[in-house]
């Protein structure tokens, strides 16, 4: 959660934390966004480079920004050999999430909720979102309906992969999606 939350927090300063997997069979986490507003992707490259959330490293890192209240991202944990110290269990890791604060005096707020994910309640590999129920909204990650500084256009992060999944209920064969008028439909 955001210094001072509930208030909304203007500092520049990085917050890192580290999730240690419960146990071996953890194969994902699901963060939900309970709260969550940091700067906006840069308008020109779509990416994150004043403010950001930052989940694992290397190949599998995560990069997030922007306002994404009530979304949710499925983050598929590495199954690659992993060095182990004494002690610990097979398979077990750890993974960095941080969140990075560069945009100078900006009101932020962040809440989230980080759940580890066995096999049997894992999201297909690499779906950043998954929808189980008979009727969701979706909406795009870090879209933003305003920018700094008044009306802009909206924009996307970059190298984001934003295709959510839903998963089809027994006895149903249709996945229907539909728009506002004037926005991007599918």
């Amino acid at each position: 959660m955001s210094p001072g939350f509930p208030e909304l927090w203007g500092g520049e300063q990085d917050c890192n934390i580290t999730i240690e997997k419960t146990h071996a069979g953890i194969m994902q986490l699901r963060i939900d966004f309970l709260h969550f507003t940091i700067g906006q992707p840069n308008r020109t490259t779509g990416d994150c480079d004043e403010d950001a959330m930052i989940l694992g490293d290397g190949d599998s890192k995560f990069t997030l920004c922007g306002q994404n209240h009530g979304q949710h991202v499925y983050h598929t944990l590495s199954t690659g050999s992993e060095k182990r110290e004494d002690g610990d269990l097979p398979g077990t890791k750890t993974i960095s999430l941080s969140m990075r604060m560069r945009g100078g005096d900006m009101p932020r707020i962040w809440l989230m909720r980080v759940a580890q994910m066995p096999l049997a309640h894992t999201a297909p590999h690499h779906c950043l979102q998954y929808y189980t129920a008979d009727n969701v909204n979706t909406k795009t990650i870090s879209l933003s309906m305003r920018m700094r500084g008044g009306d802009m256009p909206r924009i996307w992060l970059m190298r984001v992969a934003q295709m959510p999944l839903a998963h089809t209920a027994p006895h149903h064969c249709l996945q229907y999606y539909t728009a506002d008028n004037g926005e991007y439909c599918i």
